[in-house]
């Protein structure tokens, strides 16, 4: 059933995709990755309260899911919830230390926020794992455009 809904969400049938999901689910409750399939297919629809929820339910079952972490931490930052996004985007760099993409998340998401020297620290450690990670590289030059014009 998972792997069906996958295909409908492919095909653009969200409707078709939410059944399977949730078809898979009711089989295996523990699969985390249908739970934040359906979170993004509710947030596509714009049904906020669902997307949180099933958002939640893949971190309750996989704590360790970056995906499903990126997603709610996207949610948050779109609702104004800075924080919570935030938290989820350090668990990711502190699961994941290696990670040049849970460093650059972290980065963007900090000088959205303001925090310019903690977003240059991000980007320059993604560029030590990953000296041509261009994202590090663009959103770096950024940060320190912004941070010169304080």
């Amino acid at each position: 059933h998972q792997n069906l809904g996958m295909m409908y969400i492919i095909q653009r049938d969200n409707d078709k995709a939410i059944l399977y999901l949730k078809k898979s689910i009711h089989l295996d409750p523990y699969l985390d990755a249908a739970f934040n399939n359906l979170g993004s297919l509710y947030l596509k629809q714009d049904d906020i309260s669902q997307a949180f929820a099933y958002y939640e339910k893949a971190i309750s079952i996989n704590p360790y899911s970056v995906k499903a972490r990126n997603n709610i931490a996207k949610l948050y930052f779109r609702t104004r919830q800075y924080e919570e996004g935030l938290k989820h985007l350090i668990k990711n760099v502190e699961f994941y230390p290696k990670s040049v993409d849970a460093h650059n998340n972290l980065g963007i998401a900090l000088l959205s926020m303001g925090n310019i020297e903690l977003a240059i620290t991000e980007f320059n450690t993604a560029l030590r794992i990953d000296p041509a990670s261009e994202i590090a590289k663009i959103y770096l030059e950024k940060a320190i455009k912004k941070n010169e014009k304080k």
